[in-house]
């Protein structure tokens, strides 16, 4: 899934090349930095279907994998693990939190192993503008120094230097995608 587009990457950088492998190469650097975007925040911004199953814990809430949550097509809460109608729960029974990263039901679930399956939509429609910009900046920074990944200080015709950040993030790109991290309950 690409977190944003070539000709953004292409105006906000002034990239001006438009040849077919100029082309190819930012649209294959969108999908890697892309990638490492997601890995880093351990979720998929692209809206998407999701089934997952999870230990029933007792408890009156489920934290998903993929947020925010959209819709929920079904729970089922199951220690059989046949998921029958006879153990959908219905939607009049729970409900999608306001900051729409967990389910609430209004009693508790069985407390079981992997006894509760949940079907739902997640992610967003349109990728948050801030998600876009740490793509595009990622992107460029990969691109303007593709011959040269591994320097990390070089010196100039005045007789200054130039240093750039060789981390994996800039620390600006860094600071975003920390408020876009999946979230863990222990």
């Amino acid at each position: 899934m690409s977190l944003c587009s070539r000709d953004d990457v292409k105006l906000f950088g002034t990239i001006t090349d438009s040849t077919d492998a100029a082309d190819t190469l930012i649209k294959d650097l969108i999908d890697r930095v892309s990638t490492r975007i997601e890995r880093y925040c351990d979720r998929v911004f692209e809206e998407a279907i999701y089934t997952e199953y999870y230990d029933g814990t007792g408890t009156d809430y489920l934290y998903t994998n993929q947020y925010p949550i959209l819709t929920v097509s079904g729970i089922y809460d199951d220690t059989l693990w046949a998921w029958g109608e006879d153990t959908l729960i219905s939607g009049t029974e729970y409900r999608v939190s306001n900051n729409k990263r967990k389910v609430l039901y209004n009693t508790y679930f069985t407390d079981a192993s992997e006894n509760i399956k949940i079907v739902y939509t997640a992610g967003y429609t349109t990728i948050p503008y801030d998600i876009q910009q740490v793509c595009i900046t990622e992107v460029l920074r990969i691109y303007k120094r593709k011959l040269e990944p591994d320097v990390s200080t070089k010196s100039m015709q005045d007789g200054g230097q130039n240093t750039y950040i060789v981390e994996a993030f800039l620390p600006t790109s860094v600071s975003v995608l920390n408020s876009y991290k999946r979230l863990y309950v222990i």
